[in-house]
């Protein structure tokens, strides 16, 4: 028998069209391609790929036109996608960061407020007089240093109230002394009225009922009771200027220091029948108010010294240095302890404050029955 071969299957593409020729050639290759040619006045996309297994070869022939088209829609459904995907994503960014951006405002409000509001809490205690308050300091920005500068100017505040009160209180008490050396010096003044103005007042007086009485009874007798009364009216009136001296020393301008210091020690050793031994440099230069500081501590402690003291003798003495004036007074009295209570202390504040008030220095020494010395220094 002689064995028949099956016919083969398809059209041989070669027969068909010429220029498939150099395609199939390069199709039975390895390798797989592509390549376009014009079939029929048609352009047409041929592809090629080996197919081992089968041992076949694949080719597709396709309009390329119909390729084309299919391209641009894939194309058109890609670039729709990815728009989509890209409006998508700036969506969801957007509000991503618009809602991080009013977290971030809400937050940084907060952080504002909190310091602000503790801030303005602060500013209300101290305008309704609270100054013990503070704001914590939370941070070390621009708030934190309007926190600190805050509580700086509450503690300065409360430490310039602190003083006012002080000063405030010192001051009562000052006038509260004041007043009672005030108090001392016109009960002072209206003892020594009485005993020497008042009686001598009242000697004329009597001495003039006396010379009247003479005259009618013997004329001759009138002289002696009306030497008398002269005599009682020349001490009164010396006393009165003694007195108004004392109160206004207006000597002290027009005739210095050492001549008002020499007054006032012959008036209390008239008055008082004391021993003055005065030893006075010539007259220092001075201002007005250093001589009027050292008249008025002379004056205080010779009162002191007449009333208080029980002493026989004191003296009294100015000396001059280039560098310093110093006053000293010094009695043999009674004495007293400077550390405790005694009378005529007001008095001896008052002249450590004139003497303080010109830099200078009081200094007092006494002993029980030792007596008093009292000096006072100032710088020239």
């Amino acid at each position: 028998e002689t064995a028949v071969s099956p016919p083969p299957l398809g059209l041989p593409l070669a027969e068909m069209n010429p220029a498939l020729s150099p395609i199939l050639s390069l199709a039975q290759g390895t390798q797989d391609g592509a390549s376009q040619l014009n079939l029929g006045g048609q352009a047409m996309l041929v592809t090629y790929a080996p197919l081992p297994e089968m041992g076949w070869r694949l080719l597709v022939v396709a309009p390329l036109n119909e390729v084309t088209a299919e391209s641009q829609a894939v194309s058109q459904s890609i670039r729709s996608d990815g728009l989509a995907t890209v409006r998508n994503t700036l969506l969801t960014m957007s509000a991503f960061f618009l809602i991080a951006t009013l977290a971030s405002v809400l937050l940084s409000y907060r952080a504002l407020n909190r310091p602000l509001r503790r801030l303005l809490d602060g500013v209300r205690a101290v305008t309704s007089g609270s100054l013990d308050v503070s704001v914590p300091v939370t941070s070390q920005d621009e708030l934190g240093e309007l926190a600190e500068s805050f509580n700086k100017m509450t503690g300065e505040l409360n430490r310039r109230t602190r003083q006012l009160s002080q000063t405030h209180s010192e001051l009562e008490v000052k006038k509260a002394q004041l007043k009672v050396a005030a108090l001392e010096e016109r009960q002072r003044l209206a003892r020594e009225l009485h005993d020497s103005v008042s009686q001598a007042l009242y000697g004329i007086a009597l001495g003039a009922r006396t010379a009247r009485t003479l005259l009618d009874r013997d004329p001759q007798k009138v002289a002696e009771p009306l030497d008398y009364v002269l005599s009682l009216a020349e001490a009164g009136l010396s006393e009165m200027r003694a007195l108004i001296f004392e109160l206004r020393p207006e000597s002290l301008q027009n005739e210095g220091l050492v001549a008002a210091l020499t007054k006032l020690a012959d008036a209390l050793q008239a008055r008082h029948k004391l021993e003055v031994v005065t030893d006075f440099c010539p007259e220092p230069d001075i201002s007005l108010d250093a001589k009027e500081v050292l008249y008025r501590v002379a004056q205080e402690a010779l009162h002191n010294t007449a009333k208080h003291a029980s002493a026989s003798r004191v003296d009294l003495e100015l000396c001059c240095t280039a560098q310093q004036i110093q006053l000293t007074i010094h009695d043999n009295g009674k004495g007293f302890n400077p550390k405790g209570d005694f009378p005529g202390h007001l008095g001896l504040q008052s002249m450590r404050e004139r003497v303080a008030n010109l830099n200078g220095d009081l200094k007092i020494t006494s002993k029980p029955d030792e007596g008093t010395t009292i000096a006072a220094y100032l710088p020239l």
